[in-house]
């Protein structure tokens, strides 16, 4: 069986064509919009549950500028990828700390021996 060759149409082909408007007509929205959504929606765990770098991140979701992905990551999230990192992963230090903390603290008041003569 041979495969279809696209036809081309200003520069664009048929097929390409096509998946942009199935696209929009599925999603409502222009495909870059929801591509744009579908790389931070992917940047999340990323960011929360490695330890790649920005830049890394950045090519992973198909980024050729790690600056273009702060940006867009920026405007749709409001903190900076770095930021939203450091506000939402957890690391075992923190963890253990944390625990440490609410296992070793004193009580605010000291208990008191009522009805006792």
């Amino acid at each position: 069986m041979k495969s279809a060759k696209p036809l081309l149409i200003d520069g664009y082909s048929f097929i390409q064509q096509a998946l942009t408007n199935q696209v929009a007509k599925q999603t409502g929205e222009p495909i870059n919009v929801w591509i744009v959504k579908r790389r931070m929606v992917a940047a999340l765990p990323l960011l929360k549950n490695t330890n790649q770098t920005i830049e890394e991140i950045a090519a992973n979701l198909g980024y050729q500028n790690a600056c273009h992905f702060s940006r867009q990551f920026r405007q749709h999230h409001g903190l900076s990828p770095t930021n939203w990192r450091k506000k939402h992963q957890v690391t075992s230090d923190s963890t253990t700390t944390k625990l440490q903390f609410i296992k070793n603290r004193s009580p605010l008041v000291k208990p008191v021996a009522v009805g006792r003569t």
